[in-house]
């Protein structure tokens, strides 16, 4: 990553966009937190994300969505092609949300494709649960938050694995726009 190309790129822009793909990790917040700084000292001009992801890390990925959610310029989020599991919750940072027409966006519960089989010791799986569980909680919220859905619907929801068109994320909350 080079941060010194990212920000010239930046600056030549006349609406900075950021972009967000392919597995979310650590190394993704520190190019979207020092970008934002970046753009903080320019007056924080309006910027568009462009989302195209499978998620990734919950500890870097929420670090994204406040580092967006604290930046004081307008934030418009573009899901390109997906947006699933943290991507989506990036994107829920943003004050305008939308979709390709052809876009999907997933959310689900973050436990749910972990196989716990290996972990044989019951005080382990409890407590690899318990912290799974306590990851879940601001995902709940923010989704919740943004949709106006109750906590309820949104675990039930999660829990399905859903996966929705561009469309049925409209209807569902997570967007406000399908472009």
């Amino acid at each position: 990553m080079n941060l010194e190309k990212i920000k010239e790129d930046l600056l030549l822009l006349e609406k900075p966009e950021l972009l967000i793909v392919n597995e979310i990790g650590i190394e993704d917040y520190y190019c979207v937190a020092k970008s934002l700084e970046f753009l903080t000292t320019r007056n924080s001009p309006d910027v568009i994300i462009k989302i195209d992801s499978c998620g990734g890390n919950v500890r870097a990925s929420l670090n994204i969505y406040d580092s967006i959610r604290l930046y004081t310029g307008k934030k418009r989020g573009v899901v390109v092609s997906k947006a699933a599991s943290m991507a989506t919750i990036i994107l829920q940072a943003c004050d305008e949300r939308c979709c390709s027409e052809h876009g999907h966006i997933l959310i689900h519960h973050i436990n749910q494709p972990i196989d716990l089989w290996h972990l044989q010791n019951k005080k382990k799986r409890d407590e690899f649960m318990r912290e799974m569980e306590m990851e879940q909680e601001p995902i709940f919220k923010i989704l919740c938050s943004k949709t106006g859905k109750s906590r309820s619907a949104i675990k039930k929801e999660c829990a399905k694995n859903k996966a929705m068109t561009a469309e049925e994320a409209l209807h569902f909350g997570l967007i406000e726009k399908i472009i």
